[in-house]
């Protein structure tokens, strides 16, 4: 189809670009993508384009009547002039979209807001003016004649285009792969056709051009279906992890609450699949009550995270951030918990059943309490503290939960870096002389936090599966002690090596231990293994097993911290134990009532009659050690006599060994 005096490769040209702007538009509303401030600044992107390319087919249509009618010529430069009021905030708008999708927006500075400002507003005027000024183009007769003013504006245009640029690879490692390769697409796209119309006027193909690049864009960035979590309408974990790296990349502050449902599998199997899907979509539900769904993230099954930007304080920065106020999420971290709790306190309905759930939520903030995401994650991976009752965590409760984290680098980096050590700590015989032999305790020297103890990385190494690991590197050690011959020397009887409950859950639990003391050809009576007594509340079966089969080759047992457990006590007894270690709690509960005197008393009466050797621990005065020596006990260990100390240390000191 040809229409008269219309150039017709112009107007098909024009009509591709509205064409496809109204279906990126539409598509945009369909979809309900126009909650995000990346959303609503594409969406001013393609609205501009709509109106270029509906005001350059008019001027297309008008322009072989503008010479016999004068109406026709003032509309004609009605819309000249819309299309270039629109056209010069192009690329402003492209550099605002680019900073949003980075999140560089949450950093700006007054001066580039300023320096934006300023420039938008010069061109602006630039335009505005032009029916009077004439310095962006002019009309020569009834001839559209471009001036230095038009010049002006693409100089304009490419400076912002270059800036996006320059944002894009100074930002480049935050940024994700996709999101990158679409705006350099974007940028090759856009910045062609920019060129070709530059160069060659009559080629109209800017607009083509940017529509094209818009479609890319839309594909690519604006479609987040595949980070959406399909069973809540949130975004998913993968989408978590990728803006928790990206903040941190980019420095940005921010408040988090990780929200978790408590005993979830217990929820899960009673309640079965379908009523806890049901249950996470109207948890999610609520969550969009209090803040947009973009803010929201199903980290997990029966775990949501919500991030909130602390960013936005700096008064400059409202400038530009009104395009999209409503957008922000300046929460405040605190209240949001708050109105969290209130809700999980409460019922839900969901299909007339009604439901109590329990919660427990997380509260941080980057980077005051939380200085990286690897720390984050680690917080939203791991179990909260145990015997705490209470519904949100904040503040100590991190410092706590963060240690942990800080203790297992400290053991990886033991591990590497050879910085465990054996301690010992020397057990005497009753009368306090005569040396018997001594327990191993490990200690881990860490670069970074000093001393820690095995109260507090035991656990962390029970955790992380190395528990095997450290108990051979500990049994190793006294094996190579023993094989000096300078306890056999010293007149000591054994050592105790501590053995983990998880160990005995490896089939190769006893070969192993076997072979590592096979191999230093010492006798096996001398390597007493300790294990506590709760080790006879499960498994007992394959525990009694492994320690008879141990027993068979020589080794020695005993029962370590006896009176803290809770297990059955002729189970535990069961075991065949060597020797019993009182713990310490019930020496020290002796001295403090006639109560405790009476449990003291009893116990070592017991044992007694069981036929079995008694360790009292913890004996850090005299008066401790004489009223155990009434009571017959055999072994005493304690501050009184030594504080676990190293193997040169204890040579020295204990077996009196002065210079090896």
């Amino acid at each position: 189809m040809t229409f008269e005096g219309v150039n017709d490769t112009r107007v098909y040209m024009y009509s591709a670009a509205l064409i496809i702007a109204v279906s990126l538009m539409m598509h945009s509303f369909i979809q309900k993508r126009t909650d995000k401030r990346q959303n609503v600044t594409f969406l001013y992107m393609v609205g501009a384009l709509i109106i270029n390319s509906s005001t350059e087919i008019v001027c297309e249509f008008l322009h072989p009547h503008i010479s016999d009618s004068a109406a026709a010529f003032n509309v004609y430069k009605v819309f000249q002039l819309l299309y270039f009021v629109v056209h010069v905030l192009l690329a402003p708008f492209f550099l605002l979209y680019e900073m949003s999708v980075t999140d560089l927006i949450k950093k700006l500075k007054n001066y580039t807001v300023v320096f934006v400002v300023s420039i938008v507003s010069a061109t602006e005027i630039l335009v505005l003016t032009n029916p009077i000024t004439n310095f962006v183009y002019y009309y020569d007769g009834y001839d559209f004649t471009r001036n230095w003013g038009e010049g002006i504006i693409y100089i304009v245009a490419v400076v912002f285009l270059l800036l996006s640029l320059v944002n894009l690879f100074y930002y480049w490692r935050a940024i994700n792969p996709i999101k990158k390769m679409s705006l350099l697409y974007f940028f090759g796209v856009v910045i062609l056709g920019l060129l070709i119309q530059l160069l060659f006027p009559e080629v109209r193909c800017e607009l083509f051009a940017e529509a094209i690049a818009f479609v890319g864009v839309m594909i690519t960035i604006e479609n987040d279906d595949i980070m959406k979590d399909y069973e809540t309408g949130v975004y998913d974990r993968p989408a978590l992890m990728t803006e928790l790296k990206n903040n941190e990349a980019m420095n940005v502050r921010f408040g988090l609450i990780s929200l978790r449902l408590k005993d979830v599998d217990t929820v899960f199997k009673t309640n079965g699949p379908e009523n806890f899907n049901k249950l996470s979509v109207e948890a999610a539900e609520f969550l969009k009550t209090l803040i947009q769904r973009y803010y929201i993230y199903h980290f997990d099954r029966g775990h949501f995270v919500i991030i909130v930007n602390t960013e936005m304080n700096d008064q400059g920065r409202q400038i530009v951030r009104k395009l999209a106020r409503k957008y922000e999420s300046k929460y405040n971290l605190s209240e949001l918990a708050k109105k969290i709790d209130e809700r999980f306190n409460d019922e839900w309905i969901i299909d007339d059943t009604r439901y109590l759930l329990g919660i427990a939520q997380v509260k941080m903030s980057y980077p005051d309490e939380v200085t990286n995401v690897n720390d984050i994650i680690y917080l939203l991976n791991t179990d909260l503290p145990e015997g705490k009752e209470k519904s949100i965590y904040e503040g100590e409760d991190l410092k706590k939960m963060l240690r942990k984290t800080e203790v297992k680098k400290a053991i990886t980096r033991g591990l590497e870096e050879s910085e465990f050590e054996v301690y010992y700590q020397p057990i005497y015989h009753i009368d306090g002389e005569k040396l018997y032999g001594a327990e191993a305790l490990l200690r881990l020297h860490d670069r970074q936090l000093g001393e820690i103890y095995p109260d507090e990385f035991i656990p962390a190494v029970e955790e992380m599966g190395l528990i095997d690991a450290l108990d051979d590197y500990v049994l190793k050690n006294v094996c190579a002690f023993i094989k000096s011959g300078i306890p056999a020397g010293g007149a000591m009887k054994s050592i105790s090596v501590n053995l983990s409950l998880l160990q005995f859950r490896n089939e190769d639990f006893v070969e192993r231990l076997n072979g590592i003391v096979e191999v230093y050809k010492i006798p096996k009576t001398m390597v007493n293994f300790e294990i506590t007594e709760t080790v006879g509340s499960d498994d007992m079966d394959d525990i009694k097993d492994m320690v008879s089969r141990l027993k068979n080759f020589g080794f020695h047992f005993s029962m370590d911290d006896y009176g803290t457990g809770y297990s059955n006590i002729s189970k535990s007894f069961s075991l065949d134990f060597d020797v019993v270690k009182i713990d310490k709690s019930i020496l020290w509960g002796a001295e403090k009532s006639e109560l405790g005197m009476t449990v003291l008393t009893n116990t070592i009466y017991m044992i007694k009659q069981l036929n079995k050797k008694i360790v009292v621990e913890g004996v850090e005065t005299k008066e401790q050690m004489e009223l155990l020596r009434k009571l017959d006990v055999d072994y005493l260990q304690g501050y009184y006599f030594s504080k676990p100390i190293t193997k040169d240390e204890f040579i020295h000191d204990i077996i009196g060994i002065k210079e090896l």
